[in-house]
């Protein structure tokens, strides 16, 4: 599959210091709960203790505290909030540190570019953005401010081809 690699290394290549970040918007909040869990039941573990704060509570809670924390987000319940994966698995590609930020409408990934990127670990957080927007037909893209803006076709166009593949296999 070296046409991935080929196609959008540039765009993970180079740290520059920032993390990058991919952001799948206009998600229903049906969506962005069945996002949420597809990223938990990927995640083998969190890095910290992530919290969030309750409207309801008045303070902080750890994600793991609360049946599903992206509910509450949806529900006007919750501060939007931020966590790290220390560890997702997702089929063979591992990734490490990949952040995400959980609004009400949108779910957000940020990442360190860098020479860790390989074409399996591209390929890997392709299929993560692939199951967030599983059931999301009117998501789009969007990217950090400082992207080429060229970078957001080139990963819609390798989402497309990604899936593309998946159909030919089955």
């Amino acid at each position: 599959m070296g046409w991935l690699w080929n196609t959008t290394h540039d765009i993970f290549d180079i740290d520059d210091g920032n993390y990058s970040e991919i952001c799948i918007c206009s998600l229903t909040p049906e969506q962005v709960v069945s996002g949420y869990n597809f990223i938990r039941s990927k995640s083998k573990r969190l890095r910290g203790n992530p919290v969030f704060y309750s409207f309801e509570s008045r303070q902080e809670i750890g994600l793991d505290e609360v049946p599903n924390a992206a509910e509450m987000v949806c529900r006007r319940q919750a501060h939007p909030f931020h966590f790290v994966v220390a560890t997702l698995r997702l089929d063979r590609g591992i990734l490490y540190d990949l952040g995400f930020f959980i609004l009400d409408n949108a779910i957000a990934i940020d990442y360190n570019p860098g020479p860790l990127w390989g074409e399996l670990e591209i390929e890997t957080l392709m299929r993560i953005i692939m199951g967030i927007r599983a059931n999301a037909p009117d998501s789009f893209i969007k990217l950090s401010s400082s992207a080429k803006p060229e970078n957001r076709g080139r990963i819609e166009e390798a989402l497309i081809q990604l899936a593309k593949e998946d159909e030919e296999e089955d």
